[in-house]
């Protein structure tokens, strides 16, 4: 199984929270991060995640269907790692799983597939989290294919831990 967290893109400051669009460093972000998705990872992609207007926005430069989870909205009590990783069927989803949202919820997610354990971890505004499991993986740990920063600009976009 691939699974992707990608956190929302650039977005402007305002409320309510959840109507928060992306700015245009934002929308520059989601089409890099869009494009480099779509060069590099297999599809066909099942892409969920929060609904806030922002996390939407940021999908909607990968695809046209995206799964709004009221449960990953941001800061809810319900929007823990293990309830993402539940959502997304890891690590035996048959499908390359993409889960766009926030901070505190998506270092979680990123702590649970590293290390086991749930802890808040930063993670870059609008960047990708690439990682990988086999089917015969007991421990539900996730091999970490890739991070892609967020940059729009591919001379200066970072790239680390190619496998």
């Amino acid at each position: 199984m691939h699974l992707l967290i990608w956190r929302h893109a650039d977005s402007a400051l305002g409320t309510p929270d959840e109507s928060r669009p992306l700015t245009a460093l934002g929308v520059q972000q989601a089409k890099y991060i869009s494009d480099w998705i779509k060069e590099n990872v297999p599809g066909p992609y099942r892409v969920f995640g929060s609904p806030a207007l922002r996390a939407r926005q940021t999908a909607a430069e990968l695809v046209d269907r995206y799964e709004a989870i009221d449960d990953f909205q941001y800061h809810s009590e319900l929007a823990s790692g293990i309830a993402v990783l539940n959502h997304a069927n890891w690590p035996n989803a048959d499908i390359t799983t993409i889960f766009v949202g926030h901070q505190p919820n998506l270092g979680r997610v990123n702590s649970l597939l590293h290390s086991g354990v749930e802890q808040d971890t930063n993670m870059e505004g609008g960047s990708l989290w690439w990682f990988s499991s086999d089917h015969d993986n007991k421990n539900k740990l996730g091999l970490l294919k890739r991070v892609v920063s967020a940059s729009a600009d591919k001379n200066h976009a970072t790239s680390f831990c190619k496998v």
